[in-house]
């Protein structure tokens, strides 16, 4: 370990950015402590730092691929995403519109009605 700990990561300020972002919605070292301890691709012969910056190209990788696919990330593993869509004020919606298109289709009827009523008359 000690040849791999004296190789140092090159940080840019948008690897900074991301670690800063994605360590604000999970803890970043219970995940490289854990990669490390399941030696997951062979971690554990890496420094922490190595560990965390292979994990966050990884994130990286996968973001910038949900951005240019996103219907094929979401098409993979859908429930998550439908269960946060608002179906039921979708259905409650359409239904309301379903019944002020009927009402407003029934009143222009009745004025055609009248109207040509006053005309035959």
């Amino acid at each position: 370990m000690s040849i791999l700990a004296n190789l140092t990561v090159k940080w840019t300020t948008s690897d900074k950015m991301l670690a800063d972002a994605i360590g604000k919605m999970i803890d970043l070292d219970a995940v490289i402590e854990r990669l490390q301890a399941v030696d997951c691709q062979n971690c554990s012969l890496f420094t922490k730092e190595q560990v965390r910056f292979a994990f966050l190209k990884w994130i990286e990788h996968h973001i910038e691929s949900i951005e240019m696919q996103p219907e094929w990330y979401i098409n993979r593993d859908f429930r998550y995403f439908e269960r946060n869509l608002p179906f039921n004020e979708l259905q409650e919606a359409t239904d309301l519109r379903e019944d002020d298109f009927e009402e407003a289709c029934a009143q222009m009827y009745a004025e055609m009605c009248a109207e040509s009523a006053l005309e035959a008359a």
